[in-house]
């Protein structure tokens, strides 16, 4: 799950099996795979905005990064 994820469905299933609507629809691409290593931009539905479905760069942070923008 933390490095390899897969979106295989259509935005417009998506968007009815979350009652949720994607906000950049134009990034949103059904593909078999995401690398995480890539740090890919997933959609994803945040807890502060349930109903909006928004990207976000994926993957995991090493602990011996001075910040975030590695």
């Amino acid at each position: 799950m933390c490095y390899h994820t897969r979106l295989f469905k259509e935005s417009e299933d998506v968007d009815k099996k979350f009652s949720a609507i994607i906000k950049k629809l134009n990034k949103f691409n059904k593909t078999i795979h995401f690398n995480g290593y890539n740090f890919p931009e997933t959609p994803v539905i945040a807890n502060n905005n349930p109903r909006e479905i928004d990207f976000f760069h994926w993957g995991l942070i090493p602990n011996w990064a001075k910040d975030d923008q590695i």
